[in-house]
């Protein structure tokens, strides 16, 4: 029996007629073929369920002290190092958030920003504080494929294929001890009530930034760096959530 004949679906862009329940219908499709299914979980209680959603928490980690943007000195780096290539049975890594709370500021810096790459190459190299990732389901004992180094980890020169996601400034003035940055990697939800980037106090921060699938054997790299700043690095907890499949 060919596949023609097991898999069929109705394109309909509108909303089909409502069938009774315990009735046979085709399968609703979109234009191109596609089946459209209507998801069980409104949240990410899937990926959670079978086992593919992990987190690192880390406490107080100092990061580099630097004043402008250096490939090499990333604050976090996320690598994925599982063997299988994407094309057969290798796993790629999807961000979903990244939070950080300030607990030591970078005295002299004067401002805060970021940016955001990825690489097709490994791009770990030395240092940094290697973080374990944790399954949030707790019957789900599958180890991860992510290598996620934090704080002063040094990469390697960025190879010919390196991306460049998205950059900005996060705080016009140093950041504030008590600070929490939040980023969002292809949300959609509604953000916290935003606060001024050039306020005196801490305050929440909200940030939404594009969707970020990382390959087998290639690389995920976010750089924090504060102007003027040549005394203290930036010390924060973090916590970093992200699926695999």
């Amino acid at each position: 029996m060919g596949l023609q004949s097991l898999i069929k679906v109705m394109s309909s862009r509108v909303l089909p007629q409502a069938q009774p329940d315990g009735s046979e219908q085709l399968a609703r499709g979109d234009r191109y073929g596609s089946p459209i299914v209507m998801p069980i979980y409104p949240d990410f209680s899937g990926l959670v369920d079978e086992g593919s959603y992990y987190v690192v928490t880390a406490s107080a980690v100092a990061g580099p002290i630097i004043a402008s943007y250096a490939a090499t000195t990333p604050m976090l780096l996320v690598q994925n190092n599982d063997s299988n290539p994407a094309a057969t049975a290798g796993k790629r890594i999807f961000l979903d958030f990244i939070k950080w709370q300030v607990t030591t500021a970078p005295a002299s810096g004067t401002n805060a920003q970021f940016q955001i790459n990825t690489d097709t190459i490994p791009r770990f190299s030395s240092g940094g504080t290697v973080q374990s990732p944790v399954n949030v389901n707790t019957g789900a004992n599958n180890a991860s494929i992510a290598k996620v180094y934090l704080g002063t980890p040094t990469a390697l020169a960025a190879g010919a294929n390196v991306r460049l996601l998205d950059q900005g400034t996060l705080r016009t003035v140093i950041p504030a001890i008590g600070d929490i940055m939040i980023m969002n990697f292809g949300g959609v939800e509604k953000v916290v009530p935003p606060t001024a980037i050039s306020a005196a106090g801490p305050a929440i921060f909200s940030y939404c930034v594009p969707p970020v699938a990382v390959d087998p054997g290639h690389a995920f790299m976010l750089t924090l760096f504060f102007a003027s700043n040549s005394v203290t690095g930036q010390s924060a907890n973090w916590t970093i959530g992200f699926w695999e499949r």
